[in-house]
């Protein structure tokens, strides 16, 4: 099978195109993207998977996804000195060794992110060696340095290796080499130093010691000998086993500058100035390849040799460009593509890298990144294509490279950052035909065909259609005459549909051209051809000439879909042909609504199914009357989930099992899983459930019934038994490339599946397609802690060290909200990771979070837990990685043993204080009681005899008036008399003062209203005082502005009234001051003043203006004060004055309280429904969409107008004219429960509880999304908005206003409320609401209102209150019932209920 998948895949007519470089995806990173400085020095990937770069303002630490940077800064400890760093490389410690450009080396702890200069005075370093046996070598100038470990602690020893070992300071340290013994090999240009791993001994050979020293450059290895190059043609080989040198001469003078092995039996050396040699490493035999004998090679100077994996020698000289050996040929190869470059800045040093397969890249002096293309022996630039011509040149200047673990290979450049080169595996690839010129659409395929005979037909877009035999060799190009030709022919048109019946005619359906239909010719390459167009004067001919799909159906008809016109199907009449369409037959087609068709295809169970670009359309396959053939229209229904997802629809698709498959253009695809009684339901699976886009071009059904969607861009793999699928994103192909929606074919032979695409036909075999199976490591790369970000070493005190590096995190109580950050170190391609975590101890389930990478947790009780976190590789494998930090979180004070004790002693003085408490409010109550029997009986008492007393007093006043009524009496005796009567007068009134007070105690006071002559009235007042102002020598007057004044009133009640006053001013006012009353007119309203020059108030008890007159009057409110203080019916010495002045000493508060004005409004018969209704209030359950009061806009019809209807006259005022009775409001769409008082003491009472939060409202509201938490509080205050005046807004300045909520049912995508609002009105709830990603639904003020259900306006009700009865203080508890609407949304979301998360 595999061998004639060979043929098929790379035979087709010499189709497989040469690739000049492998297919790969460039990655550019730039200071744009994090990175410190564009200019790169190094690269190197540290253990944990971590890439470094250094470069010329710090050192870089790359995740995959952000670049951390390291650098001196201003204020810094950082021992930076200077930032531009030429070389860096990691420790078997994970310590990063940095070497500067001024050649100090300073050490980079990861764990702490502190950089440690080297401890050591008065040295510049050239380079530094990190050995494998865990010794660092530094050379200098001067000297030679050797740096280790002591026992694994972090703490560093420095030795100067050269003078402790008497080394000289003019010898040159040539290399440093570690064998795989781990001994190690110092190269020097006196000599050769060795350290032996056991005892660490020094043994120098070839020194000034040895009677012929000399200089060793490099050093190469095999399982029994190292080779040492030296001068004057030499190579010392050492024997392992026998410890000793033998000498490998060479027949040249020159030295031996390089060498390498060759296979295990030969080295390659080269020399400076006598070419290179192939030396057998057994009997010393050699061959010379230089310039004399092989012209070819550009110079006798060998600088460096690479052997790479296929045995292939890359030779450095001292000129430009490279030299290739092939040892088994002996061919040599000189490369030199840089001639002819501007080579002024271009990097003269030799990079070469390789991976596991042995593919290579180069880089020779003075020249530019280079691909070996090995299969044609050359150097193809290999660079980004992104890239401008002008960067690109500058991006050649390459200064690093470096292929990672995973293969990905690093480009450092001196101006161009640095750049990821990610190489795609093979399991794609393209057709291209090498016949074709170039011309447009020539790779566009459209239409694909594998036929009877096994021939391939490929259409593309050029309006060519290529045909290849059973052994896939081209034949050639289909012609409209029916001949195949190698020569193309256009004049078939572009076709877009190719399709075989049973009977083996081919059936061509092209865009503009009509139908062709294919029969065999008189030969193989011969073929009869019949066209069939639209026409206008003919009904039976194609309704359209844009055809993009043909089918055979069960009883052998052949539909066409046509994009505008429909379908036809062809019928033969007598050996006509006519096609059966709207314009004739098919009269019960929906031509309006379903013109464009695009497939169609026969189920197998009677039925046609046809994708339009508004639905999908079904018919029966057997009929016999054409004009009676019902079509059923299937198409999305917003509320109905089972039905179709999206109406445009590219494709459908009918299995091997007879599954119909609906593809949509950005509804995803579609199953069909039911069909009854008319009503289809259907699966549908989008991008919640895996799938990598929406918009789906094409579908291919493999062998093993997997199915292959094309997406514009992306292709996945669908399985139907199990629901998954796998995705093959854009740069898992050879290159980029767009879907085409022409069906696509697996070939039967192979299994091979063929797709079209813009840039050729795609093909791969599905079974050869494997998925990376590495494994990513994840490492920690960050903390927070409430929004703080955390360093180790912080004030925080959470982090000594790096938190990758950190086992267990401890947190307080009262910061227990924190961030974790993680990355996977996949460095193919990290933007497809996908990761899942979890805090086990605090959730069993991981959490799937896609791209995301930082977990968030807040308010973490006390406890010990486990953070735990996993991850998938770039390509979508969940790996088994998991990767966890301990996490604790400290209890509180009052969690711990003390704090119990403390509770405890406390709940013991807690109970003895409330029996204490309750023993003296029984003993108090007893006490009251007892006070109260008391004092019934003292009034009891007072009452009856104030009766005995008020008939004496009675019989003397009688006697009196007659005598004063004797015109002869004298006027001594007259005013004696006069005196009598008045106290005996004023002695009755105290007597029935008792009396009231005994009727005011049962509810039995009532007014006496009256004309009264004011003026004549105080005066005879004032005259009960006459003697007391002589007494203490008080200036008692009175000042009217009117000599006479008639009003109506309660005498004796006005008479208490300024009794009080004036006993109090003369109670407080000193001998020799004065006290006056004052009487004016007021625009209509009366008023009288006393005045007085008394004491006054203290400071300290001084009140505000309105708090004073509501203390004074008790059935005036403070609001009701500070509107009459604004409207100036509150003059302070006749004069306006804020609500919060207080009053001082000699102040005339004058209160003009405006009658309640009848409220003019019109009664209205509507029905409201009454839940309660007394004397003092009646409470409605107001209907949605009811106005509660009268506004512009709506004159009538409110709630107002019905409660005038329902309760007459008997309704407060003091809401004003157009509120009367309205103690709180709603709104306009908000139903539910609301009080109206019928009296202005009931009204006053109940605002009264309302301003002190004494009254329980209950709200249910049905909002959108699924809230996440059960009960929450929200506590944020609300204002006017100021982008729009009509509207409310959280704003920090604005009131307070507290909103709790439950959760009473969770639906898919809607949550059922239950609200609890502590301050504010009930709009706070519309504003919370919205402002928390959850608008009230049909809201159409904080969101846009539209809904599935229809409903207009918000679903919130008012569902209970809970107060006190403003008269009698009941409690109340009322519900007001869910309106219907309400009930028959949730009825519709029953099915819909989910549970939490």
């Amino acid at each position: 099978m595999k061998h004639i998948l060979f043929l098929l895949l790379f035979n087709i007519l010499s189709f497989v195109s040469l690739q000049s470089q492998p297919s790969c995806v460039f990655t550019q990173y730039t200071t744009k993207d994090g990175l410190i400085q564009k200019t790169i020095s190094y690269i190197l990937q540290d253990r944990k998977g971590f890439i470094w770069v250094s470069t010329w303002d710090g050192i870089n630490r790359f995740d995959g996804y952000t670049f951390k940077n390291y650098k001196a800064r201003p204020g810094d400890l950082i021992g930076f000195i200077n930032n531009r760093v030429d070389y860096i490389a990691e420790d078997h410690q994970g310590f990063i060794w940095a070497l500067s450009y001024d050649g100090h080396v300073y050490r980079f702890d990861p764990r702490t992110e502190s950089f440690f200069p080297l401890p050591y005075d008065d040295y510049q370093a050239r380079q530094i060696y990190i050995s494998p046996t865990g010794c660092i070598w530094i050379t200098t100038e001067k000297a030679l340095l050797l740096v280790t470990y002591q026992d694994d602690d972090s703490q560093i020893v420095i030795e100067n290796f050269s003078a402790d070992n008497q080394i000289s300071s003019d010898e040159k340290i040539n290399q440093i080499y570690a064998d795989k013994e781990k001994s190690e090999w110092i190269l020097t240009s006196n000599g050769i130093y060795l350290i032996t791993r056991d005892s660490k001994r020094i043994i120098s050979f070839f020194t000034e010691k040895y009677p012929q020293n000399s200089a060793f450059y490099k050093v190469t290895e095999t399982e029994d000998y190292l080779f040492f190059s030296s001068e004057k043609g030499s190579i010392q080989r050492y024997n392992k086993q026998t410890k000793e040198f033998t000498l490998i001469k060479l027949p040249v003078d020159s030295s031996v500058t390089c060498l390498q092995v060759l296979g295990n039996k030969e080295l390659v050396c080269g020399t400076r100035e006598d070419g290179f040699f192939v030396v057998n490493v057994e009997n010393g035999q050699s061959r010379q390849y230089k310039r004399t004998l092989f012209p070819q090679l550009p110079s006798d100077c060998i600088k460096s040799i690479y052997v790479s994996r296929n045995h292939e020698v890359w030779i450095q000289h001292d000129k430009e460009g490279i030299t290739l050996f092939h040892p088994q040929s002996g061919n040599i190869d000189y490369f030199n593509p840089v001639s002819g470059r501007d080579k002024s800045e271009a990097n003269s040093e030799l990079f070469i890298v390789e991976d596991n397969s042995g593919n290579l890249w180069i880089h020779p002096p003075k020249g530019e990144l280079f691909y070996y293309n090995r299969s044609v022996n050359q150097l193809v630039p290999f660079s980004n294509p992104a890239l401008s011509l002008e960067k690109h040149k500058i991006a050649n200047r390459i200064t690093a490279l470096f292929m990672d673990r995973q293969e990905n290979m690093w480009i450092g450049s001196y101006d161009n950052g640095l750049e990821k080169v990610t190489f795609n595996d093979t399991f794609f690839k393209f057709y291209t035909d090498p016949t074709r010129y170039e011309r447009t659409g020539q790779n566009n395929a459209r239409a694909l065909l594998y036929d009877n005979k096994n021939r391939l037909w490929i259409a593309c877009k050029d309006k060519t259609i290529a045909i290849y035999d059973n052994s896939h060799n081209f034949l050639g190009y289909l012609h409209f005459d029916g001949s195949v030709s190698m020569q193309p022919d256009t004049s078939l048109g572009m076709a877009y549909a190719i399709t075989q019946d049973k009977s083996g005619t081919i059936w061509i359906g092209t865009k503009g051209n009509g139908l062709i239909e294919v029969q065999p010719g008189h030969s193989s390459l011969h073929f009869l051809l019949k066209q069939y167009k639209y026409s206008v004067e003919d009904i039976y001919s194609l309704s359209h000439n844009d055809i993009y799909a043909v089918c055979e159906d069960a009883v052998g008809r052949i539909w066409i879909a046509t994009f505008g016109g429909g379908v036809n199907y062809m019928e033969q009449i007598e050996g006509k042909t006519r096609f059966i369409n709207y314009r004739n037959k098919l009269k019960k087609f929906p031509i309006p609504l379903c013109y464009r068709t695009r497939d169609l295809v026969s189920d197998g169970n009677g039925r046609i199914w046809i994708a339009t670009s508004n639905g999908l359309l079904a018919c029966k396959e057997k009929f016999s009357d054409a004009e009676q053939l019902e079509f059923e229209h299937y198409t999305r229904t917003p509320e109905d989930i089972n039905s179709l997802s999206n109406n445009n629809i590219n494709r459908v698709f009918l299995t091997r099992e007879k599954e119909l498959y609906v593809l949509t253009f950005g509804g995803g695809l579609n199953k069909l899983a039911s069909l009854k009684d008319g009503k289809a339901h259907f699966n549908v699976y989008t991008t919640l459930n895996n799938l990598p886009s929406d918009l789906l071009v094409t579908m291919v059904e493999d062998k093993k019934g997997n199915l292959w969607i094309a997406m514009e861009e992306e292709l996945c793999k669908f399985n139907p038994s199990t629901k998954t699928v796998e995705n093959y994103p854009a740069h898992s192909f050879p290159r980029s490339l767009k879907f085409n929606e022409g069906r696509g074919v697996c070939l039967p032979e192979s299994g091979s599946l063929l797709f079209n695409t813009k840039q050729g036909v795609l093909y791969f075999q599905p079974d050869s397609i494997n998925k990376s199976t590495y494994v990513p490591s994840i490492v920690f790369t960050g903390l927070q802690l409430s929004n703080k970000i955390i360093t180790p070493k912080d004030s925080t005190g959470l982090l000594q060290r790096n938190i990758d590096d950190t086992r267990s995190l401890t947190f307080t109580h009262d910061n227990n909200s924190f961030s974790i950050q993680f990355a996977a170190l996949d460095m193919k391609y990290p933007g497809n990771v996908s990761y899942a975590y979890r805090l086990k101890g605090f959730e069993k389930e991981w959490n799937e979070v896609g791209k995301q990478r930082m977990a968030t947790y807040t308010n973490v009780p006390k406890g010990n837990y486990e953070f735990q976190i996993c991850s998938t590789n770039s390509d979508g494998r969940w790996a088994d990685n998991i990767r966890s930090i301990d996490i604790t979180v400290l209890p509180s004070f009052w969690e711990t043993p003390w704090a119990i004790l403390l509770y405890i002693l406390a709940v013991v003085a807690i109970i003895w204080s409330v029996v204490y408490i309750l023993f003296t409010f029984y003993r108090l109550k007893h006490e009251v009681s007892v006070e109260q029997k008391l004092s019934e009986l003292k009034l009891q008492f007072f009452t009856n005899i104030s009766h005995e007393l008020r008939t004496p007093l009675t019989l003397i006043a009688g006697p009196v008036e007659q005598l004063l009524e004797d015109k002869h009496l004298s006027s001594y005796y007259r005013t004696q008399l006069t005196l009598v009567e008045r106290n005996a007068n004023r002695m009755r009134q105290l007597v029935n003062q008792i009396l009231d007070l005994r009727k005011i105690q049962n509810n039995k006071m009532k007014m006496r209203v009256q004309q009264i002559e004011l003026v004549s009235f105080v005066r005879r007042l004032m005259e009960s005082f006459n003697g007391l102002a002589d007494e203490h020598h008080i200036s008692f007057k009175l000042e009217s502005s009117v000599d006479s004044l008639s009003i109506w009133g309660d005498m004796d009640k006005l008479e208490k009234i300024l009794f009080n006053l004036l006993s109090n001013a003369f109670k407080y006012t000193p001998q020799g001051k004065q006290i006056k009353v004052i009487i004016h007119v007021v625009r209509e309203n009366v008023c009288i003043g006393i005045e007085d020059q008394g004491i006054g108030i203290s400071e300290n008890k001084q009140k505000r203006l309105d708090s004073y007159v509501t203390d004074k009057l008790s059935k005036v409110s403070r609001t009701t004060a500070q509107r009459l203080i604004e409207e100036e019916k509150i003059l302070v010495n006749g004069k306006k004055q804020k609500a919060s002045y207080k009053p001082e000493e000699g102040d005339v508060i004058s209160i003009e309280i405006p009658e309640a004005k009848d409220v003019e409004l019109k009664a209205q018969d509507i029905p409201v429904p009454v839940v309660y209704e007394d004397n003092d209030i009646i409470v409605v359950n107001k209907p949605k969409g009811m106005v509660v009061h009268p506004a512009n806009g709506n004159p009538d019809g409110t709630l107002v107008n019905a409660i005038l209807a329902m309760c007459k006259d008997s309704l407060s005022g003091i809401g004003g004219e157009i509120r009367p009775g309205i103690v709180h409001r709603l709104d306009k769409d908000t139903s539910g429960l609301l009080i109206v008082a019928k009296n202005d003491e009931a009204h006053m009472n109940m605002s009264k509880q309302i301003q002190e939060r004494k009254v329980t409202k209950k709200y249910i509201a049905l909002v959108r999304g699924v809230v996440a938490e059960d009960e929450a509080t929200i506590d944020l205050p609300i204002a006017r908005s100021t982008k729009d005046r009509k509207k409310m807004a959280v704003d920090p300045k604005g009131k307070n206003a507290v909103t709790h909520f439950k959760v009473l049912k969770r639906y898919d995508n809607y949550t059922l409320l239950e609200l609890k609002i502590d301050t504010g009105r009930t709009h706070q709830i519309r504003v919370h609401m919205s402002y928390i990603g959850h608008p009230v639904v049909g809201d159409e003020v904080y969101s846009n209102g539209k809904n599935e259900f229809g409903v207009q306006g918000q679903m919130l009700h008012a569902r209970y209150l809970q107060f006190k009865h403003p008269i009698t203080g009941k409690e109340l508890s009322l519900e007001a019932p869910i309106p219907e609407y309400f009930e028959d949304v949730l009825e519709k979301l029953k099915n819909r209920e989910i549970d939490k998360k």
